[in-house]
């Protein structure tokens, strides 16, 4: 018998598994998402960039856009809600650490978002969209 590390509850550990340290897998995620949680490795809300990172980069875009937000490529209004952060250089093409960069990051729409993929570089897509 071993004690389950997330819960506490004594279980029987598969036969064949050595380094099982939880009763089941729904101890096992739920040990994950607070680990995860803990580091700051969740990402869910606008791609995952911590809250203080999306709310920077939305402030710092009112205060250049005297109040309103607009996409970085097309203009069109975002709001809080539809607003979505866009890598300037992939997130492919970054090292482990560069990857939450708030430099990186830019507003935009999510038609422009979707439009960018991953067809086009960030100075090819601009130049796109300002002919």
């Amino acid at each position: 018998m071993k004690k389950c590390e997330y819960c506490g509850e004594d279980y029987s550990p598969h036969p064949k598994s050595t380094r099982q340290k939880y009763c089941g897998r729904s101890c096992k995620y739920k040990a994950a998402w607070k680990r995860n949680k803990e580091t700051g490795h969740i990402r869910s809300y606008k791609g995952g960039y911590p809250r203080a990172v999306v709310i920077q980069k939305w402030l710092d875009a009112q205060k250049q856009d005297e109040g309103t937000v607009g996409c970085h490529y097309c203009g069109a209004r975002v709001t809080p809600q539809t607003f979505q952060l866009d890598h300037m250089k992939p997130l492919i093409k970054l090292k482990k650490s560069q990857v939450k960069l708030a430099s990186n990051l830019i507003i935009c729409c999510e038609s422009c978002n979707r439009e960018k993929g991953s067809h086009y570089t960030y100075k090819q897509f601009l130049a796109l969209k300002q002919k």
